[in-house]
């Protein structure tokens, strides 16, 4: 799992990079969509790293409630059994 945020933080890294030097480059060149460009850099600047955040949330709860199924399983339970069976 580390190896997968490792990798979903280097992509975002390079997003935001990127789309900011588009930016830059179309600032420069007066270009008749900077403006547009702009709003897709600032959005982006908000949208991306939530995104990231809500990626590295999941793997958490995925990872600890697969080590719980793991723990139950293991000490002979399964992970669907229910407190209502009498």
């Amino acid at each position: 799992m580390n190896k997968i945020r490792k990798v979903a933080a280097i992509i975002a890294v390079i997003l935001l990079a990127g789309m900011y030097v588009l930016t830059l480059i179309s600032a420069i060149f007066d270009n008749s969509n900077t403006m547009a460009l702009f709003k897709a850099s600032l959005y982006s600047t908000v949208i991306i790293p939530f995104m990231l955040y809500v990626f590295i949330l999941v793997t958490k709860l995925v990872k600890g409630r697969s080590e719980d199924d793991a723990k139950k399983y293991y000490a002979g339970q399964s992970s669907d059994d229910t407190d209502s069976e009498a």
